[in-house]
This record gives C-alpha cells, sequence and structure tokens, in this order.
C-alpha cells in the first residue's frame, strides 16, 4: 500500500506506512493524537485488488507524527530481521529530525512556508487514492 498520496494536488502519507519506516509499533495510537484536520480516512487498493481504508496524514500531521518519535524508542516492525534494521530506523528518525531542523525550519522566515517537495523516502512514490 505504501507511499505518498495526491490528494487534491497535496500530498498525503499513510499513517501505518511512516510508522513501519520509521520503526514504530504504536502506529495506531500516535495516529489517534494527531488533530483532525491533519489526517484523513481514505479508501485505497491494496496489491490485492481489495479496497482497504488507511488514515493518510498531511504535511503538518507528518511533521506532528514524526517530531514525537524518539530515537531510542524505535522497535522491530514487521519483516525487520535484524538489530541492523533496527539502527536503519533510528539512523532514519534522526536524518528526518535534522532535515527539518536544518533545511525546512530555516526557510520560514524567508519564504513565510516551507514544502515536504523535497524529501521523499525511498521506496515511497506518489499514488492517486479515493476519499472515502
Amino acid at each position: 500500500m505504501g507511499g505518498i498520496r495526491d490528494l487534491n494536488g497535496e500530498p498525503w502519507w499513510v499513517g501505518k506506512d511512516i510508522c513501519t519506516y520509521f520503526g514504530r509499533k504504536d502506529c495506531e495510537r500516535r495516529l489517534s493524537m494527531l488533530a483532525e484536520d491533519e489526517k484523513m480516512l481514505v479508501s485505497i487498493m491494496d496489491s490485492a485488488g481489495r479496497l482497504q481504508k488507511v488514515t493518510v496524514v498531511n504535511e503538518p500531521g507528518l511533521y506532528m507524527l514524526l517530531l514525537g518519535f524518539l530515537p531510542e524508542n524505535a522497535h522491530l516492525t514487521e519483516g525487520a530481521e535484524s538489530e541492523a534494521n533496527l539502527i536503519e530506523c533510528i539512523e532514519k528518525i534522526v536524518a528526518f529530525k535534522s532535515w527539518v531542523i536544518s533545511k525546512v525550519f530555516p526557510t520560514i522566515p524567508s519564504t513565510g512556508g516551507s514544502s515536504m517537495a523535497t524529501w521523499r523516502p525511498t521506496g515511497m512514490q506518489p499514488k492517486h487514492p479515493s476519499k472515502k
């Protein structure tokens, strides 16, 4: 199911995929803590051709979700076979936070905003689901 979803010209990310990518097991709890305008329930087609309802998050929701991740709380997720996978998840959390702090935040005063257009995690490509 993974990837970035384009909804009305805006990027949205599948919440569970973000949690898995960053080694988080507490995805439902994390997503429930987001504001209603930071998430949305959509229907997407899974690899078996079944329609599945998933929670997607917008850019502010992505920031809220990821900035709440602590590297020391990363866990091996399904399919993660070794400690090397856990270390990789921790490195991803640290790299994302460093990118936000060093690249995104400094552009806000000069541009009046920011954009996630330059951040694309490996293996996540834009897709177009139907809103539900």
